[in-house]
């Protein structure tokens, strides 16, 4: 299939709701793209979009909220990892709300997931086309994986980290992978910067195996305002239609307000709709799969 319009999405933890919103508005109106890359949440969110399941994280937080198993500080205690990883991309993928493998497979819509090597401090990137159901599981919890908050996810010998890390907004490889135009789906509002990395000692002494996750935190503010500046630069040119909150999202990473985390998806929804006639100006008739 050809890739003419592909579907970029920002990570950021539970402000990932706000682009679930939006994806329910595309599902909706039964807008396919035909290409999706994220990172961290982006790419969850991106696997859901494509199997077709509305709201499924947004469910998933309201379920699992206060139990430990989701987010706790006994998970980071007793597993390192302050969420349940094995409890989110086992328990609930397979049980308690099942991703739709079927009607992912079944369609044509590729899946790219970043996912940040601890070797490099570079990201590597995931196709669905290249893996099989687990291997999908895995690369989607590398991607989520929190430097400090997470333990390294192994794939084939390699350590990974979250792919937000190292490739916040994924556009540049969208690009690379011949998509023409890109719909950016971004957590943050206009104007935001990042502010630079100051835990370099702890980090060095957490990851004094791998000194290339340190260095890619440190330069992860710089990357992600050029990121910022070349978005603006695509949205000139009509490359490009970036979607923004419209106001900051103020949510803890892990939040435990469920009013803000509704209110966050029903911004992102009804931004959706507001915005839902540029998004077919933009695409076309290239949507469809």
């Amino acid at each position: 299939m050809e890739r003419k319009v592909g579907l970029v999405l920002e990570g950021g933890g539970f402000r990932g709701v706000f682009t679930e919103g939006i994806l329910e508005c595309l599902l909706e109106e039964e807008i396919y793209l035909p290409y999706v890359i994220g990172v961290s949440m982006g790419a969850i969110n991106g696997g859901n979009y494509i199997s077709r399941q509305k709201k499924r994280n947004y469910d998933i937080m309201m379920t699992y909220l206060n139990d430990h198993r989701y987010v706790s500080m006994k998970n980071m205690i007793t597993k390192g990892s302050l969420f349940g990883m094995d409890f989110l991309f086992k328990d609930v993928a397979y049980e308690l709300n099942p991703f739709d493998f079927n009607t992912f497979r079944q369609s044509n819509q590729e899946l790219v997931i970043g996912a940040m090597s601890c070797h490099s401090g570079l990201t590597d990137y995931f196709y669905k086309s290249e893996m099989d159901d687990p291997s999908l599981l895995m690369a989607l919890r590398a991607s989520s994986s929190l430097p400090f908050l997470s333990q390294k996810v192994s794939i084939k010998g390699v350590q990974y980290l979250d792919g937000g890390v190292s490739d916040s907004i994924p556009v540049r490889q969208a690009l690379a992978d011949g998509c023409e135009k890109v719909i950016v789906i971004l957590t943050r509002h206009q104007g935001y910067e990042r502010k630079p990395f100051t835990y370099e000692k702890i980090g060095n002494l957490m990851y004094r195996a791998h000194p290339a996750v340190v260095q890619a935190m440190k330069r992860r503010h710089v990357y992600y305002k050029e990121t910022t500046e070349y978005l603006e630069k695509l949205e000139e040119e009509g490359v490009a239609l970036v979607i923004r909150p419209p106001k900051p999202i103020l949510l803890e990473r892990a939040e435990k307000d469920r009013e803000k985390i509704r209110a966050t998806y029903l911004m992102g929804y009804n931004y959706g709709k507001e915005v839902m006639d540029q998004i077919k100006s933009f695409t076309g008739n290239l949507v469809q799969t």
